[in-house]
């Protein structure tokens, strides 16, 4: 009851079991699958036994967004088979369409998952948008008001040097609050950012004090 209810669902489980009834000679004969090269192990394959006992719908969050997907490509859980009208993909991906919602940890973290575990999901879309939405916040962090000056103003401009000295420093720490949660990435994925700001023309400073940091952080692994 458990395999069929698996296999209605997925279409590689399908294959594998009709051709293992095919080979076998009884009915009764029992079948052992194991998938050694299936990223996300155990953890992967409970998300989508969870969504098939569940008629297929599971409660998708940032933490399994790339879980699911890459478990339902690996699995070949479509739009064909027993349940045409279900497809764990789709629902994945229209998921993905509120990522502006997610919180700047949800998007890395999701990050993360893709450059360790899944690959393949390069051609899904999903790591462009999370690449988008990391270097947007940290743009939209960067955004400072600018600073005017006025005949009236200057002669204040003595007594509001200490709080000038404050601001720069704040504004500096505005610039760069993201670093050490992006370099932590991978080498690859830190590129893809980098590249992604140049394209986004962010300011060339806070890409070279991003890359100077990059260079700190290996001499100090190393």
């Amino acid at each position: 009851m458990l395999t069929e209810i698996l296999c209605s669902y997925s279409g590689m489980l399908r294959k594998l079991f009709r051709k293992s009834l095919a080979t076998s000679p009884t009915k009764s004969s029992k079948v052992k699958v194991i998938f050694h090269d299936l990223p996300g192990g155990a953890e992967a394959f409970e998300q989508m036994t969870k969504f098939c006992y569940n008629n297929g719908n599971i409660h998708i969050t940032p933490n399994n967004t790339c879980l699911l997907y890459y478990v339902a490509e690996y699995m070949e859980i479509s739009t064909e088979g027993v349940h045409p009208s279900v497809s764990l993909i789709n629902q994945v991906l229209k998921s993905v369409q509120g990522i502006t919602n997610w919180s700047w940890h949800e998007v890395l973290k999701a990050l993360k998952q893709c450059q360790n575990h899944f690959p393949s999901l390069n051609s899904s879309g999903i790591p462009d948008k999370l690449l988008h939405s990391v270097v947007a916040r940290i743009a939209a962090s960067s955004v400072t008001s600018p600073c005017c000056s006025s005949p009236e103003s200057s002669g204040l401009r003595f007594s509001s040097d200490a709080k000038s000295c404050m601001s720069s420093k704040n504004n500096n720490r505005q610039r760069t609050w993201w670093f050490p949660d992006v370099v932590i990435l991978s080498t690859e994925m830190v590129s893809n950012i980098i590249k992604r700001m140049i394209s986004e023309k962010a300011e060339h400073a806070t890409i070279s004090r991003f890359l100077f940091y990059c260079l700190k952080v290996q001499n100090f692994q190393s």
